[in-house]
């Protein structure tokens, strides 16, 4: 009885290297899965973006912190911060997701199309005819 037939070990490894490298881009750092598939451009972007939006939330935590000492060392009353940073950090934090989003499921599209290295060997002669199941 003949072997089963399955994909080549190459194409295997590609594909998982694309799920592991979406899975990084969407719940690990945007931009990183990106990078590790080739997506250079993209990935650099992408984990800009997504720094950028981090440096402006350690500004606003910063901020609270800073606040919170004064109250809790001097004995004033805290004023409220305003919470626009922090929302700001958040929106530019959910674009980077959202890019990266978008060039995962380009990277997922791009991993279904068959490579031209998973075809069979041209020297190769087709099988005659399909194989028994007794």
């Amino acid at each position: 009885m003949p072997p089963p037939v399955t994909p080549p070990p190459h194409s295997r490894k590609r594909r998982d290297r694309t799920l592991l490298a979406i899975a990084a881009n969407l719940l690990a750092t945007p931009g990183l899965g990106s990078w590790i598939a080739g997506h250079r451009v993209a990935g650099a972007g992408q984990l800009a973006v997504v720094l950028v939006g981090f440096a402006m939330f350690l500004v606003h935590f910063g901020r609270l912190m800073g606040t919170l000492w004064d109250t809790a060392a001097n004995g004033i009353d805290a004023t409220p911060l305003p919470a626009e940073l922090l929302h700001q950090s958040f929106y530019v934090m959910g674009i980077a997701w959202l890019w990266s989003a978008v060039t995962s499921v380009q990277m997922f599209l791009a991993a279904r199309k068959p490579h031209p290295s998973d075809s069979p060997d041209p020297g190769e002669p087709p099988p005659l005819a399909p194989p028994r199941l007794d």
